[in-house]
């Protein structure tokens, strides 16, 4: 079963799909690139009616890595406005289009994915970093040890661990942080003292 016309399909890879994720027996969301290089005009989202092929724009971005609530209600994706490191976008959305919201906390994330309570994010950035934190879109915990680009990230199923990979050809496993706590990063001299030392004997 062949699904199309694909939305802002055209020469190269106008209209290639980078993502897709089941709404419903019935639906799928797919992301598709852009029509010329990282110009984001002519990409999005695209809701895929599965009984009669046809695919209509739900919204301009994001296109890349989308992941959908298991209620069906919202989503998660990266919207690739340009090919910068930190040109990237984390974007929270509604499947009816009208609400969309950019998590600037996670900018530059290259990939996404959300816990099984689907209170927790976790994203993969280009430049390295893993950033875990609530889905409100605050302040995330921020994990580094990748030297390149970070490719994928998943939620163990009992929440406690995130599983990070990337150009380096390593896979990472991270404890997920407390996320009602300041993040490390964000803390004071005294306080990020002061944790340091409870971590030692």
């Amino acid at each position: 079963h062949v699904l199309g016309p694909v939305p802002f399909a055209g020469d190269g890879f106008a209209g290639g799909i980078d993502s897709l994720a089941f709404l419903d027996q019935d639906r799928i969301l797919a992301g598709i690139w852009p029509q010329t290089g990282w110009d984001p005009a002519g990409a999005g989202l695209a809701l895929f009616d599965l009984r009669d092929g046809t695919g209509t724009v739900l919204s301009k971005k994001p296109q890349k890595s989308v992941v959908i609530s298991r209620t069906g209600r919202f989503g998660l994706g990266v919207d690739e406005r340009d090919g910068s490191r930190t040109g990237s976008e984390l974007v929270r959305f509604s499947l009816d289009g009208k609400a969309q919201t950019t998590l600037e906390a996670y900018r530059g994330a290259w990939v996404v994915a959300m816990d099984p309570t689907e209170t927790l994010i976790a994203s993969g950035s280009q430049d390295g970093t893993v950033r875990v934190g609530p889905i409100s879109g605050a302040e995330p915990h921020l994990f580094l040890g990748h030297p390149g680009r970070v490719w994928a990230v998943a939620f163990s199923p009992d929440g406690r661990w995130v599983a990070s990979a990337g150009e380096d050809k390593t896979i990472r496993l991270w404890p997920v942080p407390d996320v009602t706590k300041t993040p490390l990063h964000k803390r004071s001299h005294e306080e990020f003292l002061a944790t340091l030392r409870s971590w030692t004997n």
